[in-house]
């Protein structure tokens, strides 16, 4: 009898993902900088020859790689907040987990935002994910009248682009705590959302 099941994945899926995977532990144990498609290739067991028939080249592996990454982040959110967010704290909960989950694997957050990937074929619905994501935490905080609706782009905006600076300050100054980063991105937050809180009671 011939096993039909649609969802079983083929061998070149198989390698694909082998790919993907030993590209993975490579950028988390070495960072970006010390990978490369040879290394990848040797450390999967096949030849780089091999690496380009499934991928087209190391850009279109990377590109791959971010998003199976992305994919590892939303699931860490998931199982660290599994009700959402519903209010103020629990955008500081989010908050500090970006930072702790960056803060224990700074060569995520280098290939993530400090190394540019050129792929020839761009899914540029994937890569927006991120963005939307982070923008409807905002947008049903919103519909909650926890902050305006016409604030959503600016707050959520303000919020990312901090968490990043900070980070960025973090991994180019060792003298900065954990805590401390926290603390100032807690004020952060308290200071544009607590804002506009008390702004639309007074409504």
């Amino acid at each position: 009898m011939s096993d039909s099941n649609p969802h079983k994945c083929t061998k070149a899926e198989r390698t694909q993902a082998y790919f993907i995977a030993t590209a993975k532990q490579m950028i988390l144990k070495d960072g970006i900088s010390n990978t490369s498609v040879r290394k990848i290739a040797a450390q999967a067991g096949y030849s780089y020859a091999t690496l380009y028939n499934h991928f087209g080249g190391m850009e279109e592996l990377l590109l791959q790689t971010k998003i199976s990454m992305m994919n590892d982040f939303f699931a860490f959110v998931k199982e660290k907040l599994p009700n959402g967010v519903s209010g103020i704290e629990d955008i500081k909960i989010l908050n500090r987990l970006h930072l702790s989950y960056y803060f224990e694997n700074p060569n995520i957050f280098e290939f993530f935002y400090q190394y540019q990937i050129r792929p020839q074929k761009i899914d540029l619905p994937i890569l927006l994910e991120f963005s939307s994501t982070w923008r409807g935490i905002f947008e049903r905080l919103a519909k909650r009248q926890i902050i305006p609706a016409n604030k959503v782009d600016l707050i959520s905006k303000t919020l990312i682009y901090s968490i990043h600076g900070i980070l960025t300050l973090c991994f180019s100054n060792n003298a900065l705590s954990f805590d401390s980063l926290c603390s100032d991105l807690d004020h952060i937050t308290e200071m544009l959302l607590r804002t506009e809180e008390s702004t639309l009671c007074r409504s």
